[in-house]
């Protein structure tokens, strides 16, 4: 096949070569657009349908056009400068703006070959169009990084390992180091990470990850220029672009760890209290045996025998030690607060105004109130730690962030036909598989890090829901959330225990049932009561004694 050029004589033609069946389908389906144009009148003799179909023409239509016709009205001039290059030999390549056949603009990257043909030469273009709109969405891109690298309310910086030194930081960065303006920060350039994180053992193990490269996440001692010290939590991530450099996201986190000191102290001087009361009610029980039996042997003995004497220094040692264990008691207790009625929407919005604000921003705290009566009798405190505890326990269980959910509500228990008055806390966080649910009661039980928690706060609510006659209801699976349901009882079920309590007339010779865990309680008792002339029927335990035991009169 072989391809006629028109030149400036009409009815004159210029062979451009004869081209093989191979260089046909080359130059017809190549996906390069390309055209043979004219050297003279640079008119296109033969265009590709990659080039129809770049112009929104057929083949056959773009023969005869010439790039004038094809050109932007401002590329004219350039094309009469060009065809001077031509004719003395010069070659070309560069941007160029065409027309399409509907009018739209195209623009392209144009080049062409001298050395195609006798009269001729061979055209390409590559559309640049949507290159030069990805550069320009890369651009706004770019400008949108920026700012928000600029603004973010996350201290983020650039930092070189080879400089050791921070290459590039936003405001809430300089923020975190103590510079207030731009004027402090050229003193203090460049800015080193060695000056701010306090050095100690968690700085050695800070700089041995940031010399590394996987991603981490520590939490460092900071002190800023001005003196602040704070305590930070530091995540660095490698930057793909640069293998001397990290990417730094540091959050203060000074407020939320003084809140996780202060319950955990709570939680451990309250843990010191019941233990404590425990041992104090221990004691007590002691002191009772040792003061009924001197009382006994006070009675039996001549108050002026030395004997005698003895049994009321006995009770007077049992008396000081009672007001030992009393002072000790009120020491752990200050004092004993009594139920009251209470609202559980009044304690979950009290909780949620003290609790809420101290969450990190990637959680969200949400209250869900009941339009129903949800009063109940509970000790106010009590509450008010309960909730605390659920809450913080929820806010532990998300460290990637989620929502917070403390919701009341009001039911009725189709198996005992009470109505039940709860307060729910939930989160979307972590959850806990069965064997975990079995042993989260316990006491000192926990799965928080060594130092993050001592096992006691749930522990501690079972206890209080218990004094009140609720129950603690819980719902969780792995990765699904977890719920903790505080259930109130306000309603009595109908019908009655079926005892009647006798009433004491003052008679002798009763029958009593005694029943104490205590061995030495039992027998004191049983003593005061037979020498009161009454009839003892002494049980270590409840189990078994009431089925057949009755209140009888002699």
């Amino acid at each position: 096949m072989s391809i006629a050029v028109e030149v400036s004589e009409p009815h004159e033609t210029a062979m451009i070569g004869d081209r093989s069946g191979l260089e046909v389908p080359l130059f017809e389906k190549n996906p390069q657009a390309m055209c043979v144009v004219d050297k003279k009148t640079f008119c296109i003799v033969e265009a590709n349908h990659a080039t129809a179909a770049m112009f929104g023409y057929r083949c056959k239509e773009l023969a005869g056009l010439s790039l004038f016709e094809l050109s932007d009205s401002a590329e004219h001039d350039r094309l009469l400068l060009l065809s001077d290059g031509v004719v003395s030999g010069r070659a070309y390549s560069g941007a160029w703006h065409l027309r399409r056949k509907d009018g739209g603009s195209l623009r392209v990257r144009a080049a062409w070959n001298l050395d195609f043909g006798r009269g001729a030469m061979l055209w390409t273009f590559e559309d640049q169009t949507q290159l030069e709109a990805a550069r320009a969405a890369a651009r706004e891109a770019g400008e949108l990084l920026a700012t928000l690298f600029a603004d973010s309310p996350q201290a983020i910086c650039r930092y070189g390992l080879g400089a050791r030194r921070v290459a590039e930081a936003n405001r809430t960065m300089l923020e975190i180091c103590g510079i207030a303006s731009a004027d402090e920060r050229r003193i203090y350039e460049p800015l080193a990470l060695e000056q701010c994180v306090v050095q100690g053992s968690s700085s050695d193990a800070f700089f041995r990850a940031l010399n590394g490269t996987e991603m981490f996440e520590q939490e460092v001692p900071w002190q800023g220029y001005d003196g602040v010290v704070r305590t930070v939590k530091v995540r660095g991530y490698a930057m793909r672009s640069d293998a001397e450099e990290r990417l730094l996201q540091i959050e203060d986190v000074t407020a939320e760890r003084a809140t996780a000191q202060a319950n955990e102290q709570r939680e451990k001087m309250e843990a010191l209290g019941r233990v404590a009361a425990t041992v104090a009610h221990d004691f007590n029980n002691i002191l009772l045996v040792m003061r009924g039996y001197a009382e006994m042997l006070q009675r039996a003995l001549p108050v002026s025998s030395v004997e005698g004497r003895h049994a009321a220094a006995l009770l007077a040692a049992a008396d000081s030690a009672a007001e030992t264990t009393a002072a000790l008691v009120g020491y752990s207790r200050k004092e004993e607060e009594l139920p009251e009625p209470l609202d559980l929407n009044d304690v979950a919005r009290e909780m949620a105004d003290r609790f809420f604000p101290t969450l990190p921003e990637r959680i969200n705290g949400r209250l869900a109130l009941s339009h129903e009566d949800v009063r109940v009798v509970a000790r106010h405190s009590e509450m008010q730690r309960m909730l605390l505890n659920l809450a913080a326990n929820a806010r532990d269980a998300m460290p990637g962030g989620g929502q917070l959910t403390v919701a009341t509500s009001v039911r009725r228990n189709s198996a005992t036909g009470r109505i039940e008055r709860c307060v729910e806390v939930s989160d979307t966080g972590t959850g806990m598989d069965a064997a975990t649910k079995a042993h989260i009661f316990e006491r000192f039980f926990t799965t928080k890090a060594a130092g993050r928690g001592t096992g006691l706060g749930l522990a501690f609510v079972e206890s209080c829901m218990t004094q009140v006659g609720g129950r603690v209801e819980v719902e969780s699976s792995l990765g699904k959330g977890s719920s903790f349901r505080l259930v109130f009882a306000v309603e009595a079920p109908h019908g009655n225990s079926g005892f009647e309590t006798p009433k004491s007339d003052g008679v002798k010779g009763a029958t009593i049932l005694l029943v104490d865990d205590d061995e030495h309680i039992r027998c004191l008792v049983a003593q005061f009561l037979t020498m009161l002339h009454h009839n003892v029927v002494i049980a270590a335990g409840a189990d078994g004694r009431f089925e057949n035991f009755e209140w009888r009169r002699p």
